[in-house]
């Protein structure tokens, strides 16, 4: 692999993941793309404005890929989606990992 190639892989930046999610996320019954979308929004950060197109760009994923795995981990109790009003007075959507 050339240098300049590697030079940019490590310019996207990388992801913690707790190895203690790792080793059990089948117990947390978590498919693999839901595991690996989960640690996306934990490095994200706990409360990150709802994004999806960010989201679609960052992972490489469809719209619909990522609307279904926000629904899928809402419903498992793993996120939330808030609405709340920013200090502009504006409502926005946030994700919350719980």
């Amino acid at each position: 692999m050339k240098s300049s190639k590697l030079i940019e892989i490590f310019k996207n930046g990388n992801m913690v993941i707790p190895l203690f999610l790792l080793k059990n996320y089948k117990k947390f019954k978590l498919e693999l793309n839901e595991f690996v979308f989960l640690m996306y929004l934990y490095n994200v950060g706990n409360r990150s404005l709802f994004n999806p197109l960010k989201f679609c760009e960052d992972l490489n994923l469809e719209l619909m890929e990522v609307m279904t795995l926000v629904s899928v981990l809402t419903d498992k109790g793993f996120i939330n989606v808030e609405v709340v009003k920013n200090e502009k007075g504006i409502m926005e959507e946030l994700l919350i990992l719980d």
